[in-house]
């Protein structure tokens, strides 16, 4: 099942094999295949908790001074 459509571009940040230590400089495959190039491998699989959604923006407060004419 894909939470965020059908066209998601294979990364290992969303990978089911992709493994991220605390140190952030530190990451690992469990399949170590990951091209350099492309950032995924063909045993791609995708884990929906591991996607981080994206931040809401907040919107500017408007006043009643700024819809005068």
């Amino acid at each position: 099942m894909l939470y965020f459509g059908k066209e998601i571009e294979p990364s290992c940040e969303y990978c089911i094999y992709y493994n991220i230590a605390e140190n952030v400089t530190l990451h690992s495959c469990r399949k170590k295949q990951a091209s350099v190039l492309t950032g995924s491998c063909k045993r791609f699989e995708y884990d929906p908790l591991k996607r981080k959604p994206k931040r809401i923006l907040t919107l500017p407060q408007y006043s009643a001074e700024d819809f005068k004419l």
